[in-house]
């Protein structure tokens, strides 16, 4: 995928695990998948959560993930349901997390945390 804003978009890594949802009334437990891509310097982050999300009643916007290593990604719900949701990461918060599970250029086949949602 090219476009005109940093060449193309490159996965470098996929997190998956079980963390927190941060931002209803209390923290939701949930499974999570967050691919990271690059597009030249920039890093973006998109992914998913599983659980009881009954909680979010509809609510989309900003809230935190907390993974599994407790890296916090500041992410934007886009999408959901009692169940599921999608969301877009903060491009810092991407980064961040990105560089401290320490997967700096690995290809993205030998970064994934574990197996399915």
């Amino acid at each position: 995928m090219r476009n005109s804003r940093g060449g193309p978009l490159r996965l470098i890594s996929t997190l998956r695990g079980e963390g927190a949802l941060l931002g209803a009334a209390s923290p939701i437990a949930v499974h999570y998948q967050v691919d990271l891509f690059t597009r030249g310097a920039i890093t973006i982050a998109t992914g998913e959560v599983e659980g009881r999300l009954s909680a979010l009643r509809g609510k989309l916007g900003a809230f935190r993930l907390r993974l599994d290593d407790g890296c916090l990604l500041d992410v934007r719900i886009t999408d959901a349901s009692p169940e599921f949701a999608s969301f877009e990461a903060d491009e810092a918060s991407a980064k961040l997390c990105h560089d401290r599970n320490g997967h700096r250029d690995a290809p993205a086949a030998a970064v994934t945390a574990s197996e399915g949602l």
